[in-house]
């Protein structure tokens, strides 16, 4: 017994579902007297036109404090979806009720439980944390959204890649305004709307959360049955890591697209020793830090996939019912096993992600350590190369998982480069991610 309130079960740990002494069923929230009463008169400022819980009191209880007594207006929640027409229409939702509490001069930050995305709508149960806004002073409507969007994943809900860049908190200073937030929305809608991509070549980059500068670039080429992408990852201890990820993305995809009609995988070791020497003689012109980047590359001609690499940035081959890792990272963790040191022991180094090879001068710039490897193979069913760098694989390394993750959206390059790219976000988004995704067809008979 709560003040005269009956007590049914707890709802969460600072809260418990009680009987009301007329009968009816509310959530008593616990918590600093002053801090309920604020939560109170904004949740009675924007109650019209909004699905949010019912004031029944602000009272004090001798035994457990003050708690403040609401009527929850939670239907049954259905599972959320992954249909982007219906995220947008939450997120605008979401906006919705931002800018309903900042005129009623309010601010807002929600907790993931405070908001309930439902069948039918979006569920206002809390306006925790309510405080009067100054003159003049604007509600954060991103740290809203973001919120938000936690709640949304942690229900394991799949949120479009376009939409996730809006949704998930970054580094970047970014406008925090209601206004901005739509922007952003809008935007992540208009690139969703565009007219259908190529389905056999595409590729995504993004920041991540916790960086300030894009360090990965890749190039795209086609000439007739030829394919070719490259994804770089300018090496970080270089301020001017982009500038060798550039250098080195352009001059291999050029160099492999001027010779289409050579050997492939002469021509492909080729191509990376150019854009090492590109980076190099950029380096010997304007001085500064030494460069350095990884780089993987990938033709495909029919069947024939032609791969080369140096550091730790990926190439995978997933089929319907296969997938392979094609490479394997130039990294200290890898030379070390291979020398006999047990993956325990290795993974345990400070110096277990430290590549041992990579183009540019970062190294001292010697044939060794910007060695190119180069596969050459044949497959016998089609397919999808994906090259990535270690935005992503960190957080999906294995074929198996690659391939899950990109099962729903089989089919559509442009699809599976966001779907892996959102899945790097969702689980942390530490570093810059960029994926590229190539069709391997085979030709009947």
């Amino acid at each position: 017994m709560v003040c005269g309130y009956t007590t049914i079960g707890a709802s969460t740990d600072e809260a418990v579902i009680a009987r009301a002494p007329d009968g009816r069923e509310v959530m008593l929230v616990f918590g600093e007297a002053a801090a309920l009463a604020r939560e109170a008169a904004a949740l009675r400022a924007v109650a019209r036109g909004l699905v949010a819980p019912e004031v029944v009191a602000v009272e004090h209880d001798d035994t457990f404090g003050s708690f403040l007594a609401l009527i929850d207006p939670r239907a049954t929640a259905e599972p959320p979806t992954m249909h982007p027409v219906r995220v947008h229409g939450t997120l605008r939702a979401v906006l919705d009720v931002a800018r309903a509490v900042e005129a009623a001069g309010y601010s807002w930050t929600p907790e993931p439980n405070d908001v309930d995305v439902e069948g039918e709508g979006l569920t206002i149960r809390r306006l925790r944390g309510a405080m009067r806004l100054k003159r003049g002073e604007r509600l954060d409507a991103r740290t809203v959204v973001e919120r938000v969007g936690v709640a949304m994943l942690e229900r394991n809900a799949v949120i479009p890649f376009e939409f996730l860049r809006v949704v998930l908190p970054r580094r970047a200073e970014l406008e925090r305004t209601i206004e901005a937030v739509e922007a952003d929305l809008a935007e992540a809608a208009r690139q969703l709307s565009l007219p259908d991509e190529d389905l056999s070549l595409a590729a995504c980059t993004d920041v991540g959360l916790m960086r300030e500068q894009n360090e990965d670039t890749y190039q795209l080429f086609r000439s007739g049955e030829v394919s070719i992408a490259v994804v770089c990852d300018g090496v970080s201890a270089s301020r001017d890591a982009h500038v060798a990820a550039d250098i080195a993305s352009r001059t291999a995809c050029t160099f492999l697209a001027e010779h289409l009609a050579n050997n492939a995988a002469e021509t492909m070791e080729a191509a990376l020793r150019a854009a090492h020497a590109g980076i190099c003689a950029v380096y010997q012109e304007r001085g500064g830090e030494p460069l350095g980047t990884t780089l993987v590359a990938a033709r495909v001609d029919g069947r024939r996939i032609t791969v080369g690499w140096v550091g730790d940035s990926r190439a995978y081959f997933v089929g319907r019912d296969e997938a392979v890792l094609l490479t394997h990272d130039h990294s200290w963790f890898n030379e070390a096993i291979a020398a006999g040191t047990t993956p325990e022991e290795a993974v345990r180094s400070p110096f277990a992600h430290a590549l041992t090879r990579c183009l540019g001068p970062l190294e001292g710039g010697d044939a060794w350590h910007a060695e190119p490897e180069v596969i050459d193979v044949e497959v016998s069913v089609p397919g999808y190369v994906i090259l990535c760098t270690d935005g992503l694989w960190n957080y999906a390394a294995s074929p198996e998982e690659i391939a899950e993750i990109v099962a729903p959206v089989y089919g559509r390059a442009g699809e599976m480069t966001r779907a892996l790219s959102a899945v790097a976000l969702a689980r942390g988004g530490q570093d810059n991610v960029t994926v590229a995704v190539v069709e391997v067809r085979i030709k009947p008979g």
